[in-house]
């Protein structure tokens, strides 16, 4: 217990669900579904680095990390889980300081989190197929070789001297033109 102290809360989290990293899309995309147990194990790890005035606010804290990690909390999103939190819900846990989860419990929680990610599968299918869609459109950029010939046979690539452009206000086109003005004078 003594190197988990030295662990965020984000890693103790990753370390108790046993993955790498969270979700990428938290908030719809779920990895896991704790017990009050499992989050009271977190916050009595990290109660001396969070500072709050009780142990029900660093379970509240290691809540809203969980949230922040796509974990729900016994079923639900963090924000649902402080609500019942403060309500009075799991008082008796939180007291007792309770770390030990049986197997019945974890069957529950297994079930609470399939429930969930089928509930949000349609959300999921459509944020898959946007990010596929940007990711097409990122790779449908100019690649080297693409460009197209450009007047006087420079052979610039398309978006060439955009940059330059959005600097100075002026197509690079425009610019040596008056340059050549101003030479002619």
């Amino acid at each position: 217990m003594s190197g988990e102290k030295n662990l965020t809360t984000a890693e103790l989290i990753r370390k108790e669900l046993g993955v790498k990293k969270g979700s990428s899309y938290p908030d719809k995309d779920k990895i896991g579904n704790f017990s009050i147990e499992q989050v009271i194990k977190i916050a009595k790890i990290k109660k001396e680095d969070i500072f709050h005035n009780n142990f029900k606010s660093v379970v509240k804290s290691v809540a809203g990390s969980c949230n922040s990690a796509g974990v729900l909390i016994e079923g639900v999103q963090a924000g649902e889980f402080c609500k019942m939190v403060d309500e009075g819900k799991f008082d008796k846990e939180i007291k007792e300081e309770n770390v030990d989860v049986g197997d019945e419990k974890k069957e529950i929680l297994k079930q609470q989190l399939e429930k969930y990610k089928e509930s949000m599968s349609d959300a999921l299918e459509v944020i898959k197929k946007k990010k596929e869609a940007a990711e097409k459109k990122t790779e449908g950029g100019v690649k080297e070789g693409d460009g197209e010939q450009k007047e006087g046979g420079e052979g610039k690539k398309d978006g060439e001297g955009k940059a330059e452009e959005k600097k100075t206000g002026v197509k690079k086109e425009e610019k040596g033109k008056k340059e050549e003005k101003g030479k002619k004078k």
